[in-house]
């Protein structure tokens, strides 16, 4: 669902068709299509023959150089991209396309000055291409990390092509990582309203609204994604979550008892661990931790799940498997303060105060949160200030 992922943007970018302004031979024009047509396909390789083809017969051909270029950049061949790019550009100047297709390739490339200058050069040629207003967006997000000087091109993108779904979708993502969510919210809306099957859009609104805590909205959100996609286990996945954000525990129960029926096991880890600490919370321990044994099982290394099940034992009043857990948890992610501050209050369930002080000071030095009425109590009943 990355908006900004590089290898989704060419394949995106490179299948829209511009309208041919080239004077062009009737039959050679008809061979380009049918290559055009082969890489929405993603027959690469059908379309580079078809490209080739044209420019034996047509050397000067601009648009058959640009569109072989396009199809080496979706093969990966990034140099032989340029290559035929700047050919392009050498026979037809004024090909705004053709700067705007070698400013991505220069993105990928990490050729900073060169991608900015060719999204520059494209919209000089050319003031009313959206798509070099986005593409420079996506440089400024991407490769500097700034959504600041992202937002006022998507915006200007917007502005020359109100029907741009994708730069609504990146304006809502960039606003969602600023943690504005209502114009988060506000542009994942008028995305829908263009493409109302839109999953992406309805995934992220809901994760913004799920920031604010307007959990009834989120999980409107999630159900579309439902109804969309049934087969899929990402909706029940974000609305479990949801929902027991919510404190709907049985209905987060229910979705994820729903994705396990699924057996897609690259997720039974998560579901297990996730359905685990909705045990926990609901008070049912022992089968929170047959929930994280059973995450443990998918993957032996990862702390989450050990932490998970230490929060069971502790809440069930085992603190010494608690403490075994939690132990296990910060050898394999020692920069979990988390962690080391449950240990401490399964350290200090036993009265070992010394142990639980130096898990406390760890916490501290981690910058985890330790809850204010705790601390008083281990400074009461271990006699101690620090």
């Amino acid at each position: 669902m990355k908006v900004f992922n590089s290898k989704v943007l060419f394949i995106a970018l490179f299948l829209f068709i511009i309208p041919n302004t080239y004077a062009q031979d009737t039959s050679n024009n008809a061979i380009i299509e049918e290559g055009v047509e082969d890489l929405k396909n993603k027959k690469v390789d059908p379309a580079i023959e078809k490209f080739n083809r044209v420019i034996k017969a047509d050397p000067a051909n601009s648009e058959a150089f640009r569109r072989r270029g396009n199809a080496y950049a979706m093969k990966g061949n990034l140099e032989q991209a340029i290559f035929d790019f700047n050919k392009a550009i050498k026979l037809n100047p004024a090909s705004y396309e053709a700067y705007e297709n070698r400013g991505l390739v220069y993105t990928i490339k990490e050729h900073s000055e060169q991608a900015i200058a060719d999204f520059d050069k494209a919209i000089e040629l050319n003031p009313k291409f959206a798509e070099a207003f986005f593409d420079k967006a996506t440089y400024y997000v991407k490769k500097e990390g700034s959504d600041d000087k992202a937002i006022p091109n998507l915006n200007k993108a917007i502005e020359l092509k109100p029907d741009f779904e994708r730069a609504y979708l990146a304006l809502g993502l960039v606003y969602r990582n600023k943690k504005n969510y209502d114009l988060a919210i506000a542009n994942f809306t008028k995305l829908l309203k263009l493409k109302p099957d839109h999953l992406d859009a309805y995934f992220y609104r809901g994760k913004s609204y799920e920031e604010k805590k307007n959990y009834d909205m989120a999980i409107a959100d999630y159900t579309k994604m439902i109804e969309l996609k049934p087969n899929s286990p990402f909706g029940y996945f974000a609305r479990a979550v949801a929902y027991g954000e919510k404190g709907s525990y049985d209905e987060s129960i229910a979705d994820y008892d729903k994705m396990l029926a699924m057996n897609i096991k690259k997720m039974n880890r998560m579901i297990y661990d996730n359905r685990g600490r909705i045990y926990t919370k609901k008070g049912e321990f022992d089968k929170a931790i047959a929930d994280c044994t059973k995450a443990i099982g998918y993957d032996p290394n990862d702390s989450i799940s050990y932490a998970g099940r230490g929060n069971a034992y502790l809440k069930k009043g085992e603190f010494n498997n608690a403490i075994s857990d939690f132990s296990r948890a910060i050898k394999l992610g020692p920069e979990d303060g988390y962690c080391y501050y449950s240990r401490a209050k399964a350290y200090f369930s036993k009265k070992m105060y010394d142990e639980s002080w130096n898990d406390i000071h760890k916490t501290e030095e981690l910058k985890a949160k330790i809850d204010q009425e705790f601390l008083g109590l281990l400074k009461k009943e271990s006699g101690r200030e620090r």
